[in-house]
């Protein structure tokens, strides 16, 4: 991954670790923090003010397509190939949710700004609406 100083035109930093192809990139609010999903399965997250990798989640069995950080990032949630949406606490290195849709890949998803709610969309064309308290699934709605 790399980072650009667009006004000038050049490259600030290389951030490598990855063994393939990074696919999404997000960041935190106060823009301290990266986290880069990758062919290679892999979601790994950047310290911005030491430019170092400071945690890999590899639980993931698929490429990844999506990846957003909350908006206190303090979580990470990840969307797969492998069919799953999973929701990462970053202090605690582990999975807090882990969301398995057979025969899907997820392809997008949103945290809410003002509350514990995050939406996904998946290659079944609908969008479904998350409770991040509960960690349930508030409702589907079909994009049809």
């Amino acid at each position: 991954m790399h980072v650009w100083d667009l006004e000038h035109a050049s490259e600030v930093i290389k951030y490598t670790g990855h063994t393939s192809s990074c696919t999404v990139i997000a960041k935190s609010e106060d823009d301290a923090m990266l986290v880069t999903g990758s062919l290679d399965t892999k979601v790994k997250l950047w310290d911005c003010r030491i430019n170092k990798n400071c945690a890999t989640f590899r639980e993931h069995t698929g490429p990844i397509n999506t990846i957003q950080m909350s908006p206190d990032a303090k979580w990470v949630a990840t969307g797969s190939q492998d069919g799953s949406l999973k929701i990462w606490d970053i202090s605690a290195d582990k999975v807090l949710a882990n969301f398995y849709f057979p025969n899907q890949e997820v392809t997008c998803l949103q945290f809410n700004p003002r509350t514990l709610t995050m939406a996904n969309g998946s290659t079944d064309r609908t969008v479904k609406f998350w409770d991040l308290e509960t960690m349930t699934n508030i409702t589907k709605t079909s994009c049809d």
